[in-house]
């Protein structure tokens, strides 16, 4: 029995669609957008370089007591982030202390140690002359033994961020990875939550299905916020991501299966506009909240009112009769007509059944023949079934390769946008807000032109874009530099919207899939296993942002600039 037969009677998108869809299934995508991009801030990563307790007790700032002890990059300018000069500190600051004791207030003092250290990227050691107790200065051998690694751990500039689990647990230069180790494996949560979630949904039902994931994603993300330490703060991110992104499943799934054909482009549209929606909010939150457990408490909390959901949140009435639980689909089918100002006979589905059974009887059966019953023609389907014939073979293949793409991109351009330069937070809420004028063509294209069309164009102007950024990266002066990353921010984030119009518009084909071949909306088959794992190949150490080299005598920066050649061949 198909539901689209139904929906004419009780309103193909009334009353009752249309503030289910407001007010439940749009919000419902909210946690998945949060929970999927706050780790990027919680393990933001500041500028550091070695903590040198012996120059604490100056009465000097910061960045005197950095060029005192840390040398100077060769390149890009600025200091080292994990070596610091040998030095017997204790001497230094002795003679720091005799040289500048006479001063009467801290800028007389910084005043005094300019004078003393008037070329700081040449002369850098003090020490006592004890002949005459004076202090002179030493210039360091330039070689491998003038620096080593940290050896009191690390100072932090906190401008940015009052604290994130890279400043806590001091997860730079060697222990750098731990942060991209951890973006790993929730997304490795996420795989396997994929697979379960869709299982679920067709097992138990959707409804059920997003509450237990809506649970188990405010338990562990709250839990969050009291890790003690990297190991039980990357269990609880784990199962966290292995609800990121089945949660979104539910209200997906539901907004397209309680409307009618004519209506599904639309809402899957403002299902992703939802979705980009949360992402410009997660970029304030960020902006107001720079304390990482303050942030998972900020970006969890509120999604435990959505347990109250529970009370009007109905289960897909699609799956209901495809279950044959015909009665509890009969009473929200009669709901929907009800709010969408609609009358149905006592016994509808009834007639219904009958009329469903009498034409799938046998040709030449006779009126007193019994009809085969429902339950005799229902069939179950599985993951197998999308490769059974030749095809769904073949639409799965495409299918697959064009989810694994436009995740990848999608995803990688997604966190490179911090590294675009400039404000960090300014570049994720352009790269979330970039995304919402897309839709203005989207929506009239994937109208007048189908789904192919829209999705190859958008495919093509993506990779393209991501291409051109390989030919803006490489300014000499600081003018050509700074042109370099506005070109650079403008096509990538062109590529990122290109990119997000491909993903989401995949997202609307396993449901062609399933629903044409299958006559079956199915969880499993229409989740998205490949762009997990094309979000698990995105998280090589090779393509974190700001790793650095902690074994030689200077600090080797990984190149922040985006990918561009990579995914725009990816996506091309």
């Amino acid at each position: 029995m198909d539901l689209d037969e139904i929906l004419p009677d009780v309103g193909e998108f009334g009353a009752y669609q249309q503030l289910l869809l407001w007010f439940v299934l749009l919000p419902g995508v909210l946690p998945c957008g949060f929970h999927a991009y706050n780790q990027l801030f919680m393990a933001a990563s500041p500028p550091h370089w070695c903590h040198v307790p012996e120059l604490d007790a100056l009465n000097i700032s910061h960045e005197w007591a950095r060029n005192l002890s840390i040398p100077a990059q060769d390149q890009g300018g600025g200091f080292s982030q994990c070596r610091m000069y040998r030095r017997n500190y204790t001497r230094v600051a002795a003679a720091v202390e005799q040289a500048l004791g006479q001063a009467a207030d801290v800028l007389a003092l910084e005043a005094a140690l300019a004078a003393l250290v008037p070329a700081a990227a040449t002369w850098r050691d003090l020490v006592v002359d004890d002949a005459n107790q004076s202090v002179v200065m030493v210039e360091p051998a330039d070689d491998e033994g003038a620096t080593v690694p940290c050896a009191h751990g690390y100072a932090f500039d906190y401008s940015q961020y009052a604290t994130t689990v890279v400043t806590e647990w001091d997860m730079v230069c060697d222990r750098d990875y731990h942060s991209t180790l951890a973006l790993v494996l929730l997304a490795v949560g996420g795989l396997v939550g994929n697979y379960i979630f869709g299982y679920l949904q067709d097992s138990i039902g959707r409804r059920p299905a997003f509450f237990i994931y809506l649970l188990i994603e405010c338990a562990f993300g709250i839990a969050t916020a009291f890790a003690h330490d990297f190991i039980s703060w990357t269990a609880f991110r784990i199962g966290v991501g292995f609800t990121v992104p089945a949660i979104m499943g539910t209200p997906y799934v539901l907004a397209i299966e309680l409307v009618g054909p004519s209506k599904r482009t639309a809402v899957t549209i403002l299902s992703n506009i939802a979705y980009s929606l949360s992402l410009v909010a997660l970029a304030g939150v960020v902006y107001l909240v720079r304390d990482w457990r303050q942030l998972a408490l900020a970006t969890s909390v509120p999604f435990v009112s959505f347990f109250l959901y529970w009370w009007v949140l109905p289960e897909s009435p699609r799956w209901l009769l495809a279950r044959g639980r015909y009665q509890e689909a009969e009473a929200i089918l009669k709901l929907m007509a009800r709010v969408n100002g609609r009358a149905l006979p006592p016994n509808y589905l009834s007639q219904l059944m009958r009329k469903f059974q009498m034409e799938s009887a046998p040709p030449g059966a006779g009126p007193d023949q019994p009809a085969p019953c429902l339950e005799s023609v229902e069939r179950s389907y599985g993951v197998l079934d999308l490769v059974r014939t030749p095809n769904l073979r073949r639409k799965t293949l495409i299918i697959t390769f064009i989810w694994f793409t436009n995740t990848s991109v999608y995803v990688g351009l997604s966190y490179y946008a911090p590294v675009l330069g400039g404000d960090e937070f300014l570049n994720f809420f352009l790269a979330g807000a970039v995304e919402l004028p897309t839709y203005l063509f989207l929506w009239p294209a994937m109208l007048r032109w189908g789904r192919r069309v829209a999705l190859c164009v958008s495919m093509v102007v993506g990779g393209t874009a991501c291409l051109a950024t390989v030919l803006v990266q490489n300014g000499k002066t600081d003018r050509e530099k700074v042109n370099g990353y506005v070109r650079v921010a403008a096509n990538t984030l062109c590529c990122r919207s290109s990119s997000r119009r491909g993903r989401r518009q995949r997202s609307i084909l396993p449901e062609m899939v399933a629903d044409s071949a299958l006559q079956e909306p199915k969880g499993a088959l229409g989740g998205s296993p490949i762009s997990r794992l094309g979000k698990d190949l995105t998280f090589s150490p090779f393509s974190t942002p700001n790793a650095t080299d902690a074994t030689s005598s200077t600090d080797v920066t990984s190149d922040t600039t985006v990918p561009g050649g990579d995914l725009g061949v990816s996506a091309v």
